[in-house]
């Protein structure tokens, strides 16, 4: 019903939900389902973005944690141990090549860090030793009248015996077991428990 030339709101409504089709109707968005995709579109390529800067800054490395600058451990050079230390570290020098000489000592698969330990060597060179003739042995060495009235001694199948250190009264069929292949605080000094038949 006109009035003045215009119509009422509720008429002009309905002519216009009478001009477009039921199922196209149906199938236009809304204002707000717009906004909605548009606003989902946008945090998509907000988290591709951040994604992306993520990977770029781990390929440049600033991302990995790197071991050698770990505070335990040291990327510093490693001295070759010494053949007695090699035989005195009681390392497994495939797992955990690294003796530390200091403190407690120990083992590590990685290099020690400075503050941690800070007299160390790697075992890794231990296979290429050969021990030299000139080695201290226990071999022929008397173990003195004292030693073998009174204190316990070796038999004949294991002569060799540690007189002083962690080991004493250790014996062994290997001459060289308290002398290059063990450490002064396991055994510093040794003697071949035979010569003790010579005191008797």
């Amino acid at each position: 019903m006109k009035k003045n030339g215009y119509s009422s709101i509720g008429s002009s409504i309905e002519e216009q939900n009478q001009a477009i089709p039921p199922q196209e109707a149906s199938s236009r968005p809304s204002v707000t389902s717009k906004n909605t995709v548009v606003l989902m579109v946008a945090i998509g390529i907000a988290c591709l973005l951040t994604f992306t800067c993520s990977l770029h800054h781990r390929a440049n490395g600033a991302g990995i944690h790197n071991e050698a600058e770990s505070p335990v451990v040291s990327s510093a050079t490693v001295r070759d141990c010494s053949l007695k230390e090699c035989f005195a570290a009681g390392c497994d020098t495939n797992e955990a090549p690294f003796l530390c000489k200091a403190n407690q000592g120990g083992c590590s698969a990685l290099p020690w860090a400075k503050d941690i330990c800070d007299n160390q060597c790697s075992l890794k060179i231990c296979d290429s030793y050969t021990i030299p003739d000139s080695a201290k042995s226990c071999e022929g060495v008397d173990c003195g009248v004292e030693w073998c009235k009174d204190r316990q001694r070796c038999g004949k199948a294991n002569p060799y015996q540690c007189l002083v250190g962690t080991a004493r009264f250790g014996c062994s069929s290997d001459a060289l077991s308290w002398t290059i292949k063990s450490g002064d605080n396991m055994c510093s000094k040794c003697c071949d428990a035979r010569t003790c038949f010579y005191h008797a």
